[in-house]
């Protein structure tokens, strides 16, 4: 049984779902991006000619937190790394599950520039420390560069025909399939039941993090077998 939970398809697809609900989520709600910080430094821009300056500082900030998270994130795979933690990526997921349950409960009481920048730093993190699934690239949290993937594959495989082609593209297939699901589930729960839309990703973590946390006690349980 591998380490390598991070990598299973169920895991790559179930956080590709969330992301794509987590950018429909911000968007829908505060006309920013969780994820996608080019459509934010555009919005931003945008925003500054209008002389909308409150909206510039709340879209800058969010790209700020979004930029330190990747830098923490960085720092904590290079120290786990060195110190053998196989399964630290758990506990980024459990991080997600705190901050966005208690962004749940409270979010009718933060302002929307301390709830944006939150969601930032945490899709920060998860696109650092989620990138491959069965061993192939993927993001997690925004799908430009999977779409590109996906039509890359398909012309090699049009013209090559080469099966491994076909199969990297229905990976990104599944993968632009999972984020537009998501962005259309949560938008739609967003529509109809505003901010307890947010509930609905709440649940989608703390379901990924104790279905993860029961495989690794599994994992564990294997190798003491094994010794």
């Amino acid at each position: 049984m591998p380490s390598d939970f991070h990598e299973h398809r169920f895991v790559g697809l179930l956080l590709t779902f969330i992301g794509g609900g987590i950018d429909a989520f911000t968007y829908f709600h505060f006309n920013t991006f969780a994820a996608t910080q080019t459509g934010n430094l555009v919005l931003a821009i945008i925003d500054g000619v209008k002389g909308e300056y409150t909206l510039v500082g709340e879209k800058l900030l969010s790209t700020l937190f979004f930029f330190l998270g990747i830098v923490l994130t960085k720092y904590l795979i290079t120290y786990f790394r060195k110190n053998h933690h196989p399964f630290w990526r758990l506990g980024i997921i459990y991080f997600e599950c705190f901050a966005f349950l208690l962004l749940a409960l409270t979010i009718h009481l933060l302002p929307v520039t301390l709830i944006t920048i939150i969601i930032s730093f945490c899709t920060a993190m998860q696109w650092c420390s989620f990138e491959k699934i069965n061993g192939i690239n993927y993001t997690s949290i925004m799908t430009t560069g999977n779409l590109k993937s996906m039509a890359t594959n398909l012309f090699d495989y049009l013209e090559t025909k080469e099966k491994q082609k076909l199969q990297l593209f229905f990976h990104y297939f599944y993968v632009v399939l999972s984020f537009f699901a998501g962005a259309f589930c949560v938008a739609f729960l967003s529509q109809h039941f505003d901010f307890f839309s947010l509930y609905w990703i709440v649940v989608l973590f703390v379901w990924l993090a104790f279905s993860q946390s029961i495989y690794r006690y599994k994992y564990k349980k294997a190798l003491k077998k094994m010794q």
